[in-house]
């Protein structure tokens, strides 16, 4: 294995244990100056993320090497800090936060040719119940830690001023060592540093299962070299409430992430609450970057029984390893992902906060609205904030200004070619190609438009969403009165009115009857859903085939009207 998961998460996939308890104590590091270095390096270009690497290598390695020498593990890395735990005594894990403390008294200044750096560091310690899970998705395993001890451990870090470890009443009542310490705060303790003489650990054997650890990390993370880069992302930071059940909805997120060409890197738990972190742009750098990550925080609002909050930003970040040989990931570090953090914080439930850098870069069928200017940590100058409130629906038809000349020879020889729909018969697929910007999509819609006793259907593909049915899903929210504004009960009822009609004006029986049989499949198309419907009693297959007999039904009843034209967009 790499290390990009936990031994004790490897070894419970194994064995298809996705969820269980233990007690341990807890550990959290945070790093302060990092921010302010990543930033400074960062004007260097290629040579500063050189440099980056090579120091986050210099501090991780020993301070991760004291945490295992001492039998705990890292569990999460949260940019420059990190959660450990320990199943050992706690007197180990408080020799590992000594020996860390240490680290940085003799090595905390950094000199580079770009300049001296000073890192300092804050240690909270905790103990109690630990509670591991693993959510399982077809398309990527994720893993978190939650429970008190957890929650404790960056409580206590509140508590402690640079360079200085804080225990929690908890954790003290554990120990075993006589150990110096000073109230910080109601039942926190300051403890001084000092010499513990501990029996060595038994190294534990680690556990060899590549392909375990192939389920949690994409390929791209695993072939990767260890240096890492400045590039362009877009960080998606999302709070959640940890109601009962909350994996159905996370595993959700993360097919999401997938199917928006985004990289789901953690889940993590604090005393906030539970967060995760989803990048666009990196590992693998994507086209229309700022709308796949804005279409994906929006797809989140139709999560079932999810609540959240997201902050959204876009800029320059280190992107590459944190950590050592015995434990890493793959991550971003830098504003952007700060910021987007202090959005999330911001955002009110089911809200979409967004910087001023995103919503200049998004195009203009995305709807926002300013919050103001607001002051977040670790920003010298205030921010306007934006929320994400949605996307303009694409219209039905699309028009454009002018008047439109030529193109007659091939307007003639399309004339011909659908001629069999004015005669009751199928007119056949014409496919029209060239080259980007030379005027299809203005062609196809004059054409259509000089057409007489006909009903033209604009059905656009998602260039980023390629998912079986999408140009459809697009044409029947525009073609039943869909808002985004509505309630669901709104849009049902104005689906139902508008089905009604469409069924009443069909004369054939057989097509009308199929037409009311499939009504729950064309609404769950949609997003809609009826109780004991046809639709929610269908498996996987029935329902596919039954939304090919629905759509094909529905076109049959269009055509009875009037002779269809379906226009396919960037199929």
């Amino acid at each position: 294995m790499k290390n990009f998961i936990p031994d004790l998460i490897a070894e419970k996939a194994s064995m298809n244990i996705l969820s269980g308890t233990f007690a341990a104590s807890t550990m959290f590091v945070d790093i302060s100056g990092f921010t302010s270095m990543t930033r400074s390096l960062m004007k260097q270009g290629k040579e500063g993320a050189e440099v980056l690497s090579n120091i986050i290598n210099s501090i991780f390695t020993p301070a991760i090497r004291a945490i295992y020498d001492n039998g705990g593990f890292v569990s999460t890395f949260a940019g420059d800090a990190f959660t450990a735990v320990f199943e050992s005594d706690a007197d180990y894990a408080l020799n590992a936060a000594f020996e860390i403390n240490k680290l940085f008294v003799d090595a905390g200044n950094i000199n580079t040719k770009f300049g001296e750096f000073e890192l300092a560091v804050k240690i909270g310690l905790s103990h109690g119940e630990v509670e591991f899970g693993i959510i399982d998705t077809e398309v990527q395993k994720a893993y978190y830690f939650r429970g008190e001890a957890i929650d404790g451990c960056a409580k206590a870090e509140h508590h402690a001023d640079r360079m200085e470890i804080v225990a929690d009443g908890k954790f003290m009542e554990k120990l075993s060592v006589e150990a110096e310490k000073q109230p910080a705060g109601e039942n926190h303790f300051v403890i001084t540093p000092q010499e513990l003489c501990l029996s060595p650990l038994k190294n534990k054997t680690e556990t060899d299962q590549p392909e375990i650890e192939k389920m949690f990390v994409p390929d791209s993370v695993l072939e990767m070299k260890d240096r890492g880069e400045f590039r362009e992302i877009v960080s998606v930071f999302i709070g959640f409430e940890e109601t009962a059940g909350f994996e159905k909805p996370i595993a959700e997120v993360i097919r999401r992430t997938h199917a928006y060409g985004g990289y789901f890197n953690k889940i993590d738990f604090g005393d906030k609450g539970g967060v995760m972190l989803v990048i666009f742009g990196a590992p693998t750098g994507r086209e229309k970057l700022y709308s796949r990550a804005a279409d994906f925080a929006l797809s989140l609002k139709e999560v079932p029984e999810f609540s959240f909050r997201v902050g959204l930003s876009t800029g320059i970040a280190f992107c590459g390893m944190v950590g050592s040989d015995l434990r890493k990931e793959y991550t971003a570090l830098g504003d952007v992902v700060n910021l987007s953090a202090r959005l999330m914080t911001k955002a009110g439930p089911n809200s979409i906060f967004a910087g001023p850098d995103i919503t200049a870069k998004l195009p203009a069928s995305y709807r926002y609205e300013s919050k103001g200017l607001t002051e977040f940590k670790g920003f010298s100058e205030k921010l306007e904030v934006f929320e994400l409130k949605g996307k303009t629906s694409t219209t039905l038809k699309m028009s454009y200004s002018g008047s439109f000349v030529g193109r007659k020879k091939e307007a003639d020889e399309l004339i011909k070619m659908i001629q069999p729909i004015f005669d009751n018969k199928f007119g056949g697929i014409i496919y029209i190609d060239g080259p980007a910007g030379i005027g299809k999509s203005r062609f196809i819609d004059n054409f259509v438009g000089s057409l007489e006793d006909c009903v033209y259907f604009y059905l656009p593909c998602d260039e980023i969403l390629r998912k079986s049915f999408n140009p459809f899903e697009y044409f029947f929210k525009n073609y039943f009165g869909q808002s985004e504004s509505a309630t669901k009960e709104e849009n049902k009822t104005i689906f139902s009115d508008k089905y009604s009609e469409l069924v009443s004006s069909t004369k054939d029986k057989e097509i009308q009857s199929e037409l009311l049989r499939t009504e729950s499949v064309i609404g769950a198309l949609i997003g809609l859903e009826w109780e004991n419907s046809l639709y929610s009693q269908l498996d996987a297959k029935g329902r596919y085939e039954n939304t090919l007999y629905a759509v094909k039904h529905f076109f049959l009843a269009q055509s009875l009207i009037k002779p269809v034209v379906l226009v396919l967009e960037d199929a």
